[in-house]
């Protein structure tokens, strides 16, 4: 398995060891990382740490403060696991403002770095979630699970999830072909939908959960029914 770790010290000496650690763990899981090391954190760095698979922080940094870019990946990414290192283990507690997996105490123990890196890889292959990445001045990650549809709305793409609707400055191409297929289909010129949302159809439209409707053109009305009693194993919905 491949790993991208992300880790944020001013301390060179600490970061060495801490890589390391977590190369003698990668050696036993045979496991490949690739790992970053930054001694300060910048506002153009939280789009970068939300594409690692692991993000470690010590609390305790200049200009920008580990807990203060969690916060920030948090409002990016809500499923990044986020780990902190510190040499105050009152610190760790302020942690739970942004779900961290682990809080680690300097100088960090080996054991502890294996802990924290196994929950990391069982939870890697128990979920391997597809996702897809856009990016714009940023780079928003989303599970393909979470994606209902979307839609092109002039110069703008509307992507629609369970929670939210978040329309980006990109064609609406430019998002479709991050889309696989299936579940997705382009059932209209300026709609494609995740077919694990559909709830019924006719030659008109398509009846998503909560009620929601999208139109379905003509052309494609048989190529999409016959999809989806494909993708349901032709149990009829």
């Amino acid at each position: 398995m491949d790993m991208k770790i992300f880790i944020a010290d001013d301390s060179t000496s600490d970061s060495s060891q801490i890589c390391r650690q977590l190369n003698n763990w990668a050696e036993r899981k045979s496991a490949h990382l690739k790992m970053d090391c930054f001694q300060e954190l910048s506002y153009d760095r939280i789009a970068e740490a939300c594409s690692y698979d692991i993000v470690f922080l010590d609390i305790e940094l200049p200009y920008i403060n580990g807990m203060e870019f969690a916060k920030l990946v948090r409002q990016h990414n809500e499923r990044i696991p986020i780990a902190f290192f510190t040499s105050h283990r009152e610190l760790a507690v302020s942690g739970y403002d942004v779900q961290a997996m682990s809080y680690l105490v300097k100088p960090c123990k080996q054991v502890d770095i294996d802990n924290c890196m196994d929950r990391l890889y069982k939870n890697k292959m128990q979920q391997k979630a597809p996702q897809i990445m856009i990016q714009t001045t940023q780079i928003d990650c989303y599970e393909i699970s979470q994606i209902i549809y979307i839609e092109a709305v002039g110069h703008y793409t509307d992507l629609y999830t369970v929670d939210h609707c978040i329309a980006y400055h990109l064609p609406f191409k430019d998002i479709d072909k991050l889309l696989p297929r299936p579940p997705f289909f382009n059932c209209y010129r300026s709609y494609t939908v995740n077919m694990d949302y559909v709830c019924g159809v006719n030659n008109q439209e398509i009846l998503l959960s909560h009620n929601k409707k999208i139109p379905l053109s003509k052309v494609y009305a048989n190529d999409f029914k016959n999809t989806l009693l494909q993708l349901h194993k032709g149990v009829q919905l």
